[in-house]
């Protein structure tokens, strides 16, 4: 993956086994590349190989293209909450950065391109997601307006953990798709496809 010049737009592996040099090669060319808008990785075995996993995510945090992250069925354990929900924080970051830097260099807001950059999608659903990570997450969208859409189905989530994460993201005005069907607590209560309803 040549990435300065590579016009390769989409990633997407299923369950295989890359040496620790192959994720390297892998993440410095997604780190800079200028093209990249989605990456899917579905059944990795993240879990037990999880200093791949780190390596993924510092080179998603330094693209600057990616509109899609789809970490789906991969078993992922609560013990990389904040790992994951920081992609989030790390967008937030960047395109703060670019809207600070443009105004310095040309006295203005960027144009709609720049902003309208980085992650929009989120895809974890069929993991095996808790408390650190909800809490990680919620503290991040709360007040974020880029990410449209968050998948989090399947991933044995209770009836308070949902409730509370809902409670807390109600400010946001900018997600405008949320899926947290499979859950154990969305399941179980009523009042939390309610408060679903009115969210969005």
């Amino acid at each position: 993956m040549e990435a300065e010049n590579s016009s390769l737009r989409k990633i997407h592996f299923i369950n295989m086994r890359l040496s620790i040099s192959s994720w390297q090669k892998l993440a410095s060319g997604i780190r800079s590349s200028k093209a990249l808008q989605k990456l899917r990785f579905n059944r990795m075995n993240f879990e037990r190989n999880h200093e791949q996993l780190e390596i993924l995510i510092e080179a998603i945090n330094k693209c600057q293209s990616i509109e899609s992250i789809d970490l789906s069925c991969n078993e992922l354990s609560d013990r990389y909450g904040s790992l994951i929900a920081g992609f989030v924080q790390a967008q937030i970051e960047m395109r703060d950065e670019y809207k600070w830097k443009s105004v310095l260099r040309i006295g203005r807001q960027p144009s709609v391109d720049i902003v309208n950059r980085g992650l929009k999608e989120f895809i974890l659903h069929h993991n095996c997601l808790g408390e650190n990570f909800m809490k990680s997450m919620a503290s991040r969208i709360k007040e974020d307006d880029y990410l449209r859409f968050l998948d989090l189905r399947y991933n044995k989530l209770p009836q308070d953990m949902l409730m509370n994460f809902l409670k807390t993201i109600n400010s946001n005005k900018y997600l405008v798709g949320l899926d947290i069907r499979g859950n154990i607590g969305y399941a179980q209560s009523a009042g939390i496809k309610r408060a679903l309803s009115l969210f969005l």
